[in-house]
């Protein structure tokens, strides 16, 4: 038996990192046909990408740090990786209102949607 197998609990596989990403998530809310679940993962990624992102953004860039203290380029490269993983957490964190109105938003917009019947015919492709 493996190290990494070993110390995983009985009954769980190991996951792949790329499984535990907000877009495989998201991915597999739809497939499970949980709208609750789905907008949730909606409204984090809708909460992180425009409202946390780019206030973690203004603040390092706004940030003049010394010489000995200032960024390297590694850690500039690296930098946008670092704020989507923060700002993911933050979103996801349990008081975080924001996400919680956005997520009935979209539920309630997709529930509305759903009930009202299309007023307009759908065209017929023509060939």
């Amino acid at each position: 038996m493996s190290d990494s197998l070993a110390m995983q609990p009985r009954g769980t596989a190991p996951q792949h990192l790329a499984l535990t990403s907000p877009t495989a998530r998201l991915a597999k809310a739809a497939r499970d046909g949980n709208p609750q679940e789905l907008a949730f993962e909606a409204a984090v990624r809708l909460v992180s990408d425009a409202f946390i992102k780019p206030i973690l953004a203004q603040v390092r860039s706004s940030s003049d740090m010394m010489k000995p203290f200032a960024p390297g380029s590694a850690e500039k490269a690296f930098r946008p990786l670092l704020d989507g993983e923060l700002s993911d957490r933050i979103a996801r964190s349990e008081n975080f209102d924001l996400v919680q109105a956005t997520q009935r938003s979209l539920l309630t917009k997709a529930f509305r949607q759903q009930a009202t019947p299309a007023t307009q015919p759908m065209l017929e492709a023509r060939g």
